[in-house]
């Protein structure tokens, strides 16, 4: 899983509002997805999964595009998305990166 290094930071330059907007809205899909992604890892058999499948969960299927934009329609900044957040979400190895260090911090989830 690639790193958040600072090349990545200074493509995608999020102020801390951004970057709290992002880590809140992926932890959010997480909440709305994981019970049921951890009911059929259990019937399979398993206890956990990697981080690295929370990350490409939260990401896949415009899950966390959508909770962005929730976000930004909803009253809390009442604003349109941030364009150097579009940017961000479309750089899929800046978002892992990102996710890993900033929102996903165990090994493996249960």
């Amino acid at each position: 899983m690639p790193k958040l290094t600072k090349k990545l930071k200074l493509a995608f330059p999020l102020d801390d509002a951004e970057a709290a907007a992002l880590r809140s809205c992926a932890l959010t899909v997480w909440n709305y997805i994981g019970s049921d992604v951890m009911q059929m890892v259990n019937e399979e058999g398993k206890d956990s999964i990697p981080r690295s499948h929370v990350i490409e969960l939260v990401c896949d299927a415009g899950r966390l595009e959508d909770e962005i934009r929730r976000h930004y329609k909803s009253g809390r900044t009442n604003d349109l998305v941030p364009p150097q957040l579009v940017a961000a979400l479309k750089n899929y190895d800046f978002l892992k990166a990102f996710l890993q260090d900033e929102a996903f911090n165990y090994q493996r989830y249960s």
